[in-house]
């Protein structure tokens, strides 16, 4: 009982997290083909994007120094990992719970630090909008949204 309470508790969390998911996989690619030029596609680490939220975070921590120190400020890496890390051991965060709230600042701070990149600025801002928007919402908005997709 208390799994279907907790998953009908955390639809904000699961679209933010795809949006994020797909963000942080176009700025990975763009990055890596920056970094490695055509071959960039051919790595297995960077095969079959979009990836989730989780497995792109994974991908920030792995390649970091050999393809985003260079771009992002050294301040990305830590809520990056924090990040990570709440992921890691949280599969699932209920909307309501101050997990949420971590997840939110977290999020919104990586947000804010992918800005520099000049080439994404745009989608970042969408992005951010986009999540804020979902965040801030009413739980009953999103009844129904998971079985859309």
């Amino acid at each position: 009982m208390q799994i279907m309470l907790k998953l009908s508790n955390s639809n904000k969390f699961k679209r933010i997290s795809h949006k994020l998911g797909i963000l942080f996989s176009s700025i990975i690619c763009d990055c890596a083909k920056d970094a490695y030029g055509n071959v960039w596609n051919k790595m297995d680490m960077l095969n079959c994007p979009p990836w989730s939220c989780l497995e792109s975070l994974k991908r920030f921590k792995k390649y970091w120094g050999s393809v985003f120190r260079e771009k992002l400020l050294k301040h990305f890496y830590k809520p990056m990992e924090e990040l990570l890390s709440l992921l890691q051991t949280n599969k699932l965060i209920c909307d309501d719970s101050q997990e949420f709230i971590t997840f939110m600042d977290l999020s919104i701070t990586l947000c804010i630090f992918l800005k520099d990149i000049e080439e994404s600025r745009g989608f970042v801002e969408n992005t951010l909008n986009e999540v804020t928007k979902i965040a801030s919402a009413r739980c009953t908005d999103f009844e129904g949204i998971l079985e859309e997709k």
